[in-house]
């Protein structure tokens, strides 16, 4: 009855892990582009395409954010943070892509290996936020302060001992004390 809350966790972790996968990805063909430079076709099109997907992952990270926030959830903190991670990407190719057509330099690989190694940054950062509750972190010294008062405050209770915190996952939190 308690576990299925941490569902929330294990979503995250999974958008965690398929983050890091795309940054795996990213990085090999980067690093294959930078010892095979191909060049990069670039139109006004497809730049305009570039900038409307941005604007709608931009949306799309602001919405996700906020709704992380306002709900406690990791899956949607961990999608989020993909649409943050879109974005930059995005913004790599049009600047790559613009680079090449205005100076010649082939720069699209060093480009997105800079992408992949901070994409791959914050896939593991993602991991260790969703991984720890799994594996049972302490509650925070607010919360405990809060219990604690709380308790302290009621007028039959003559003390207490050995609180700890469970989180099975979020808005399932339980104490025992």
């Amino acid at each position: 009855p308690y576990g299925h809350a941490r569902f929330e966790y294990l979503s995250g972790l999974g958008v965690a892990a398929i983050i890091l996968i795309i940054g795996f990805e990213l990085a090999k063909t980067s690093v294959q582009k930078i010892f095979s430079p191909e060049e990069v076709v670039f139109t006004w099109l497809t730049a305009g395409v570039l900038v409307g997907a941005m604007a709608m992952k931009l949306w799309l990270w602001r919405f996700n954010s906020h709704l992380a926030k306002h709900i406690s959830s990791k899956t949607l903190e961990a999608t989020a943070t993909d649409s943050r991670n879109d974005i930059l990407a995005t913004a790599a190719v049009l600047v790559a892509g613009l680079v090449e057509h205005f100076s010649g330099w082939q720069i699209d690989g060093f480009v997105g290996l800079a992408v992949a190694l901070f994409i791959l940054w914050s896939g593991v950062q993602l991991a260790k936020e969703t991984i720890s509750p799994l594996l049972g972190e302490s509650a925070s010294p607010e919360l405990r302060a809060q219990i604690v008062d709380y308790v302290s405050s009621q007028p039959k209770v003559l003390g207490y001992h050995d609180l700890m915190v469970h989180d099975y996952g979020p808005g399932q939190r339980f104490a025992t004390l």
